[in-house]
This record gives C-alpha cells, sequence and structure tokens, in this order.
C-alpha cells in the first residue's frame, strides 16, 4: 500500500471505518488498528517511535539490539500512554513569526520553521515482521499468496511477546479474552476482490492499494488477458529511481510493506 500524506485532512474516517468493522467488541476499545498522528508531536501510543529509537544506536536494527533469549527489542505500553489517540492534533512544530512570514523557498533548500502533517498509521505487514519472530508459539504467519501477517488466536496464549516486539505497536492485547489481536489486512475482502476498508472510506483519497511485486515487465495479472499489464503504480511508486514513497522507519530492519509518500515541503538529505 502507498499513502499520499499531502492529501490526508486527519477526519479519521479511514479509522473510524476499520474500527467498526473490526474491534468493536469488549477489550478491543482501545484497539485503533487504523488511526492518524499529527506529526510530529502526535503519537498512538505516546511517544511510540521517539522512545524506541532513543534506544538503538546508529545502524542498529532491534533484531541485533535484542537482549539474550529475545528476538527483536521493544517495549510493551503502559496502559496510560494509550489515554490519548489524539494526542497532537494540529500542534505545530516551530514558533510563529513576530515579524515578516517567511514563505518556504524548495528550489533555493529555504524553509519556514512551522510544519506539521498527518500520518495514517497501519500494520505494516513487513516482510521481516517482529511480531512473528516473537512469538514463542508460532501463532503468527504470513500469507505466502499476498503477504498478509495474520495471527491465529487458537494457538495465542496471550504471552504478548508479539505486542512487545513490534516496534509500530500494533499487535494488541485484549485482557477480556487473554489472547493478543493484530491487523488483518482486510482479508476476507481482499479474497473477494475489494480493497480494504480504511482505503474504500478514504475521502482524500490517499491510499493506494495493490501488487507491489508487478515489476515492469509483468504481464497480465493472474494470467488473466482481462487484467491490465504492465507494471503496478506501487512497484513504480516504491522502486523507480526517484524512491516516490518511502517505508516508515526502515531503520527497525523488519521492511515495512506501507509506503509512504511523504510531504512536498519536507526536507530531504541528498
Amino acid at each position: 500500500m502507498v499513502i499520499n500524506t499531502n492529501r490526508c485532512i486527519n477526519c479519521n474516517t479511514c479509522s473510524f471505518a476499520c474500527k467498526s468493522t473490526w474491534t468493536s467488541g469488549e477489550g478491543e476499545e482501545y484497539m485503533w488498528w487504523m488511526n492518524v498522528e499529527t506529526e510530529p508531536y502526535g503519537g498512538y501510543p505516546m511517544g511510540w517511535d521517539m522512545k524506541l529509537l532513543s534506544e538503538l544506536e546508529e545502524g542498529q536494527t532491534i533484531f541485533e539490539a535484542a537482549d539474550s533469549g529475545e528476538q527483536a527489542t521493544g517495549y510493551i505500553a503502559a496502559k496510560q500512554e494509550w489515554e490519548y489517540p489524539a494526542l497532537g492534533d494540529d500542534q505545530v512544530h516551530g514558533e510563529y513569526p513576530t515579524g515578516e512570514t517567511v514563505e518556504s523557498d524548495l528550489e533555493n533548500d529555504e524553509y519556514h520553521d512551522i510544519w506539521q502533517f498527518y500520518l495514517p498509521r497501519l500494520c505494516n505487514h513487513c516482510k521481516n515482521p517482529a511480531c512473528l519472530a516473537g512469538c514463542p508459539r508460532q501463532a503468527i504467519y504470513k500469507r505466502e499468496e499476498d503477504g498478509i501477517v495474520l495471527l491465529d488466536q487458537e494457538r495465542c496464549r496471550g504471552y504478548r511477546r508479539c505486542v512487545k516486539a513490534c516496534p509500530y505497536h500494533k499487535p494488541m492485547y485484549n485482557p477480556e479474552t487473554g489472547i493478543t489481536e493484530k491487523p488483518v489486512g482486510c482479508y476476507p475482502r481482499i479474497e473477494e476482490g475489494n480493497v480494504p476498508r480504511c482505503v474504500s472510506s478514504c475521502i482524500g483519497k490517499t491510499r493506494l492499494h495493490g501488487n507491489i511485486n508487478r515489476g515492469p515487465d509483468a504481464g497480465h495479472a493472474g494470467g488473466k488477458k482481462s487484467a491490465a499489464d504492465g507494471r503496478s503504480p506501487i512497484n513504480h511508486l516504491v522502486h523507480s529511481d526517484e524512491k516516490v514513497a518511502l517505508p516508515l522507519y526502515p531503520q527497525f530492519g523488519t521492511q515495512p510493506q506501507v509506503f509512504y509518500m511523504p510531504p512536498i515541503t519536507s526536507r530531504r538529505s541528498s
């Protein structure tokens, strides 16, 4: 999936569509599998990214930083860290100018100090999922046909190793059932030929869902002549030389499969 952050207006239609579909039961009240954060101060759970990044040395993945007996380093967020899903909404970074307004000049790499953007967050269905690596029950598996990472609740015993291991904090423990739940990628809809609820409900049309593996030389999808042939737009956005869409915190080492088109006014290193 590719998400264009420039089109997100923080309406949270995707969040409510996802929650009403998947997490409306007892013990799931705090489970927002799809949530929108205001950067740089938002976070659900609070400070989830900065807390983990501060524990990693430069160039070190969560797997390399793991303690003896663990597959990946991480932490289980405290209850109070889940109490403010809208933390940081519409809070900007920087100070408002007291004099003449300073305009950004992208061509000359000049930026004003005021900025914010909205970041829709969901399970990344990683190629190298830490939740799968951390589970001692082998209750988590990655589907070969589409890469969706699922949790077998019949095998889960609620050890919360996956909750601790996932750097994005998307597996969530249900205190009522005593087992963990995680986003399912709307796989029943995918199997019916539909897109996930967060994609179909998005007012700003921020998301593009499809097969990232369909490269420039791809033929008809599934071998069906009725399907369009050629490279998928997602493959182009992610793998082209321009790198239009980027993964979220690739330094974690999980190879996330949700990619973001950054704000057009963001500063990029050369």
